[in-house]
């Protein structure tokens, strides 16, 4: 099952339920690379050029937990450059700021990732209402971003301070 899809210059690099991350060209079609990342993707990669981060989905039989992985990997190889596990599942794309060099996905485990993206290493972790299932995005001023909850929240972050600058019930 194919999930989500993004360009990479000449080529179509898209997710599936399977664990597979596969590119193809986009005149022919016919597929270049095909990684198995065993773990469940939901959403498109994000790309900074050389980098592709996504968020992924993974099934702790043991205790039936799912968790998740943000993971970065080479953008022209496939080659993970680092994984960063979380508590629960990443179902929105995550999201990249090149002046901060900050990656930021949401999870279900009711938080917040705020990671460095070059080591994949966590700047913070914010706790929220609910869980957030939807892509945090950048936007306003450097260094802000917003996410928002199932439960109807929208918060407000600093992802240099780590503080949440505000938080409103927006629905829901």
């Amino acid at each position: 099952d194919v999930c989500s899809a993004v360009t990479v210059g000449d080529d179509l690099v898209w997710t599936s339920y399977d664990g597979c991350l596969v590119r193809a060209d986009l005149e022919t079609g016919a597929v270049k690379q095909r990684l198995r990342l065993d773990e469940q993707m939901h959403s498109s990669p994000t790309l900074d050029g050389a980098r592709m981060f996504i968020g992924t989905e993974r099934n702790d039989y043991s205790f039936y937990v799912t968790k998740g992985d943000i993971r970065c990997l080479d953008a022209a190889t496939g080659a993970e450059l680092w994984s960063q596990p979380t508590n629960g599942m990443i179902p929105g794309n995550c999201s990249y700021e090149a002046q901060t060099s900050t990656v930021v996905c949401g999870s279900n485990d009711l938080h917040v990732y705020v990671l460095d993206a070059d080591t994949g290493a966590i700047r913070f972790k914010i706790a929220t209402s609910g869980e957030v299932k939807g892509s945090a995005v950048f936007g306003g001023e450097t260094g802000i971003c917003f996410a928002m909850t199932v439960d109807g929240w929208v918060y407000r972050i600093n992802v240099l301070t780590g503080q949440v600058e505000w938080s409103k019930r927006a629905g829901a």
